[in-house]
């Protein structure tokens, strides 16, 4: 199963341990959070020992805003065209 939120994606798989016939539940979780500019990851496991679950916090850099100039002079377009 997958699902995706605004500013955050869910996936789970659900499975059946064929050894003990335990079901098993894996899954993360990551959510954006554009105010901080910051990811919040989750990532857990519910199985016969339990519910564990482990995240990670990240700050994604800002890219910065980039433009060009794309008009050419009459000189560039006439040394262009050889």
């Amino acid at each position: 199963m997958c699902l995706i939120l605004p500013n955050s994606e869910r996936s789970e798989q659900i499975k059946l341990d064929p050894v003990d016939g335990q079901v098993v539940v894996k899954g993360s979780i990551n959510t954006y959070y554009p105010e901080s500019n910051t990811n919040l990851l989750v990532n857990y496991v519910a199985d016969k020992n339990g519910y564990r679950a482990s995240y990670k916090i990240t700050n994604t850099p800002s890219t910065p805003s980039i433009t060009f100039d794309t008009r050419l002079s009459g000189n560039d377009l006439k040394t262009l065209a050889g």
